[in-house]
C-alpha cells in the first residue's frame, strides 16, 4: 500500500492499493479504451513508474508481447465497459528491457 498526501486543509490522503497476484508478485491493473489510449501506451505509462530504465512510447507493442511471454502481463478476467484490461507485474521488467535492448528489439534514439 502506498500513501500520497494531497494539499488541502485539513490534509487529505489518497491510498494506492497494489494487489498481489502471488506472494512475491505485486501487480497493478491497467485498462482503457483503444480510441483514448492504446494498450501499448497505457503499458508504457505504467512502466515509467516501475522500472529503472526510461521507457519510450515506441516500445509499447514490443513490451506488450514480451511481457505476455514472460508472464508479466496477465489478462484481467471479467472486464466490462473497457476495450482492454490486464494485470501488470511491477517486478521483472528491468531484466526484460535490458535483454530486449541487447537483442536489438528495443533501441534508444540517436
Amino acid at each position: 500500500t502506498e500513501r500520497t498526501v494531497l494539499e488541502a486543509n485539513p490534509p487529505l490522503f489518497r491510498w494506492h492499493i497494489i494487489p498481489v497476484l502471488s506472494e512475491n508478485d505485486p501487480a497493478v491493473p491497467v485498462y482503457g479504451w483503444r480510441a483514448v489510449l492504446p494498450p501499448g501506451d497505457a503499458l508504457i505509462g505504467a512502466l515509467a513508474r516501475w522500472t529503472v530504465w526510461p521507457v519510450l512510447p515506441e516500445w509499447g507493442k514490443v513490451l506488450l508481447r514480451l511481457g505476455a511471454i514472460r508472464g508479466l502481463i496477465r489478462d484481467m478476467r471479467g472486464r466490462e465497459g473497457v476495450d482492454y484490461a490486464f494485470w501488470l507485474s511491477t517486478q521483472g521488467w528491468d531484466e526484460v528491457i535490458d535483454q530486449a535492448v541487447r537483442d536489438g528489439l528495443l533501441s534508444f534514439p540517436d
